[in-house]
């Protein structure tokens, strides 16, 4: 019986194929008239697709058939046409095939939606349609598709018979397009947690298929695939497992690289546990924090978790607790060095000391001194943020953005000798030192310490230089061990061949 339906549909399309332009257009506006009538779905719903194909994919558009489309979804009174329309889409998918994939696309979140439709004989229609256009779609399209899917699980109007065909599709693209849906977790990982927490059984379990499954099949650490259950059951029951899964990621031995989809998964546990009020857990958090920010390859990866993860350590920088602040200073300063890119990395390498500084001046007695030192790390971590996080540099970005760190570190190291000599004076003051001595005295003092503040900066140079023939030598000695190695390897080849040859 399929294949006869089968055969009766190829054969409708079939017949729209040989028509004049006019009489296509015709048979078009009528078929499209006759949505939601008394004709058989199927029948119309291919003959519709039959009218488009012999008219090319533009006349979706030109000839109002997406308009109509969406207006028949939107239709909360006749429930024939919501039936109709979903059968036509999927009837259009399956006849034209790539070629309507961006009109399916856009389509997707309304079908989606009709999946729990309050009337029966409109849900099988809306969960074909719907398979239809997740199964013929190209890897491209599977790119485009996955957000909507994200953003769908997140709508408050989606009932969970939508929610379960959305992450069971998510979870299904993963073996069609592993690269596409790589690059869209940090898009749909927030909505598939997010589902882990709904009211429906069914929904709790298709969410914790599909988390799983992105971490198990996505991630490409081996030592953070391992860690792929404990940190989904640390999202599903935080309360229970949050703190025993950071202390298993502090035991970790972090060998390689931090992907996308590894992030999407890790930072909700880590966030979770920077909220913590306990002193231990938020340590534990911010030391896996600074562990983890070095080996993100590609920078603009933490970037899309900035706005989650800076709010909490910069709470952390700003603690009362002492032993709090250290560790704080030092998960933002891998983190911001994990965002920025190579030109900023000298000016955040002295980050941690900076805040230190401030942190210092911050528990001040004075309180002029205590409440400038508190605006200046606010200024400074909000300054560092905004570089770090910009995603597109120019040539005359970075040229800019290089004059302007030359010179803040002027301004800085003027800054550090007015500082000094007033310290100085101050002392000198203190300890009752005559006036005109003490002015030959501070004199000397502060040429020593530009003279002294100049050799540092010389071997700041001097560091920075060496770091770069170090860099280059070791460059050359890699390449040096391959050539041998390559040698070798043809050595021994030739070698073979000869004994076989000679064999």
């Amino acid at each position: 019986r399929a294949m006869a339906m089968l055969a009766e549909d190829e054969a409708i399309v079939n017949a729209m194929q040989g028509l004049a332009e006019a009489e296509a257009m015709a048979k078009l506006k009528g078929f499209v008239a006759a949505l939601g009538g008394d004709a058989p779905l199927r029948e119309t719903g291919f003959g519709l697709a039959g009218a488009v194909k012999c008219l090319k994919a533009r006349s979706v558009v030109t000839h109002g058939v997406m308009d109509a489309l969406q207006q028949g979804l939107e239709n909360k009174k006749n429930n024939r046409l919501r039936e109709a329309v979903c059968v036509a889409v999927e009837c259009l998918v399956l006849v034209l095939k790539g070629s309507f994939e961006p009109f399916a696309v856009k389509l997707l979140p309304a079908v989606t939606m009709k999946i729990s439709d309050k009337v029966k004989e409109v849900q099988p229609a809306a969960a074909a349609a719907f398979a239809a256009i997740m199964t013929n779609l190209s890897v491209h399209g599977v790119y485009a598709a996955l957000p909507v899917l994200g953003r769908g699980l997140q709508n408050r109007e989606s009932q969970w018979q939508s929610k379960v065909k959305a992450l069971d599709a998510i979870r299904a693209s993963i073996g069609k397009a592993k690269l596409q849906v790589s690059r869209c977790t940090a898009q749909i990982v927030p909505a598939v947690i997010e589902s882990l927490t709904d009211t429906k059984g069914d929904v709790q379990q298709a969410a914790k298929a599909c988390l799983t499954a992105i971490g198990k099949e996505l991630i490409n650490s081996p030592e953070m695939v391992a860690m792929v259950d404990p940190m989904v059951m640390a999202i599903i029951d935080p309360l229970n497992h949050n703190t025993s899964c950071v202390e298993k990621l502090m035991d970790v031995t972090f060998m390689n690289p931090i992907d996308r989809p590894c992030l999407s998964i890790l930072v909700p546990v880590l966030q979770k546990a920077l909220k913590e009020k306990r002193v231990e857990y938020k340590r534990r958090a911010l030391l896996v924090v600074g562990n983890i920010c070095g080996l993100v390859i590609n920078s603009k990866e933490l970037i899309a978790y900035s706005e989650h993860v800076l709010p909490e350590l910069e709470l952390c920088v700003r603690d009362s607790n002492p032993e709090m602040r250290s560790y704080g200073a030092t998960a933002m300063a891998a983190f911001l060095r994990g965002m920025a890119p190579d030109h900023l990395q000298e000016k955040l390498s002295t980050l941690t000391e900076d805040i230190t500084k401030l942190q210092q001046s911050m528990v001040s007695h004075d309180e002029i001194v205590k409440v400038k030192a508190e605006q200046e790390l606010k200024d400074l971590i909000l300054q560092c943020s905004n570089e770090s996080t910009k995603q597109h540099h120019t040539e005359e970005d970075i040229a800019a953005d290089l004059e302007r760190l030359k010179i803040e570190a002027e301004k800085k190291q003027k800054d550090e000798t007015a500082e000094w000599a007033a310290a100085e004076a101050k002392r000198m003051k203190v300890e009752n030192v005559e006036v005109g001595d003490m002015s030959e005295v501070a004199k000397r003092d502060v040429a020593a310490a530009e003279h002294a503040i100049k050799m540092a900066e010389q071997k700041k140079v001097q560091d920075v230089e060496d770091k770069k023939a170090a860099k280059i030598a070791a460059e050359a000695e890699k390449q040096r061990q391959l050539k041998k190695f390559q040698d070798q390897q043809a050595a021994a080849m030739m070698k073979h061949k000869q004994a076989k040859k000679k064999k």
